[in-house]
């Protein structure tokens, strides 16, 4: 079966510039790019004209078996919205695990109608449940994106992320017990919490993990062709993870130039997440969270941005992150507000902020060799948005405007509407 995508401009997520062209899709494979295609017989042509043809988005960092989507402001899962005596019973009695399989159906579902076939899920998901659901997406039983899946993550002992299900352990021996217990559940890539959060205690984001701990981890992840992902805010943790053997920073919001040289001078990967801290320092005190959060986050949100740029500046590999599922701050289905906070507050093109969450974001994620940027012989995820997103970039936050969801050939979305 052929597919042509015709007459639209083609933003290929590679980061050259944008071209009016066609796009043909044979089977599961993106067959042919290009100015204009032969039309094979019994192909389907869609109009693109006025549209813009891009990859799928793919988000580094998402929590996906929890939080809220922009559909539906329940959750069952981390700070729950149920309040009624009969839902607290049903908390008690129920397994948080599927509770979180099954929020996280309904998660994926609109994660790939607002257009993203890959998402990476980071951390604090109870008893495997994002390891569950990709293998539900990945053999049909579920529509969603591909999914990524880290289980729960590893903490030290009361540090970040404790209280949100993820493992605890202290010292080499037991970092590495639990980094091959994750692996032998089926996680993709392991999460470590290298520092503490960018909005509580003395040190926002300061170091936790020792580098001992931590390479341990990423040495037991690395012989099992996996990958490591650290949650690091402080320049000191920062830099332990890098020298560590950590592939992917998320957050690093206080980067300083000694960790940015040392990020580029070994390949790590940063991944920016803007949006929770673009939110937290407006909505925090609204949304119930400690008076501290908001404060906190506009300190982050005045030197953030600048931090980014220096990094990039200086050889930085970056990918963009939307850190969807953070209750009341960042609801899933609105993960492209993080290429619309990047392109504007670092002054970047719109079509550079693409690339970072097309093809950037599948090289950070190791998977760039199949998905991730319009190139014949990989696979169709695709994406076919009314709007030119060369000059409205903020045009991809509106459902409406999402009429194409292609991924693996298969069409899930068409003319706006649900195939599957």
């Amino acid at each position: 079966m052929t597919l042509i995508l015709r007459g639209g401009k083609i933003i290929d997520g590679t980061g050259a510039a944008p071209f009016l062209g066609d796009l043909v899709i044979t089977e599961d494979r993106i067959s042919a790019v290009g100015p204009s295609a032969e039309t094979p017989p019994g192909a389907t042509v869609v109009d693109a004209t006025g549209h813009t043809v891009l990859p799928g988005l793919i988000d580094p960092h998402v929590h996906i078996t929890w939080g809220e989507t922009i559909t539906n402001p329940r959750s069952w899962t981390a700070f729950s919205t149920l309040t009624t005596e009969q839902e607290a019973g049903f908390l008690d009695v129920t397994s948080k695990a599927a509770r979180q399989f099954a929020e996280g159906a309904y998660i994926g579902r609109e994660t790939l109608r607002a257009g993203f076939t890959t998402v990476r899920d980071v951390g604090v998901a109870a008893g495997y449940s994002d390891v569950v659901l990709r293998e539900a997406v990945k053999n049909g039983f579920l529509g969603g994106p591909r999914i990524l899946a880290s289980g729960g993550g590893i903490a030290m002992t009361g540090g970040h992320g404790w209280d949100l299900g993820v493992v605890e352990a202290d010292g080499v021996e037991a970092v590495r017990l639990a980094a091959r217990t994750q692996l032998k559940a089926g996680a993709d890539v392991i999460k470590i919490f290298a520092t503490r959060a960018g909005l509580a205690g003395e040190v926002p984001g300061g170091p936790e993990f020792s580098i001992e701990e931590m390479k341990v981890i990423c040495d037991e992840v690395r012989q099992r062709g996996k990958h490591t992902a650290a949650h690091a805010v402080g320049a000191e943790g920062i830099k332990r993870a890098v020298l560590a053997g950590v592939d992917t920073i998320e957050h690093g919001c206080y980067i300083d130039e000694e960790a940015a040289e040392l990020m580029a001078e070994r390949g790590t990967w940063l991944i920016s997440t803007l949006h929770p801290y673009d939110r937290q320092a407006t909505r925090a005190t609204a949304l119930g969270y400690p008076p501290y959060a908001a404060a906190r986050s506009a300190e982050i949100m005045e030197v953030y941005p600048r931090n980014l740029r220096m990094a990039i500046d200086r050889g930085v590999k970056t990918a963009l992150g939307s850190d969807s599922g953070i209750p009341g701050l960042t609801p899933h289905g609105e993960n492209a507000r993080e290429i619309v906070l990047f392109s504007r507050l670092l002054g970047v093109s719109p079509v550079e902020a693409i690339h970072r969450a097309t093809g950037a974001a599948a090289e950070s994620i190791r998977i760039g060799g199949t998905v991730g940027t319009l190139v014949p012989g990989k696979l169709a995820d695709v994406l076919m948005v009314r709007a030119d997103l060369e000059t409205d970039i903020e045009a991809v936050l509106d459902l409406d405007n999402i009429r194409y969801v292609i991924k693996e050939g298969a069409t899930v979305i068409a003319n706006g509407e649900w195939k599957i």
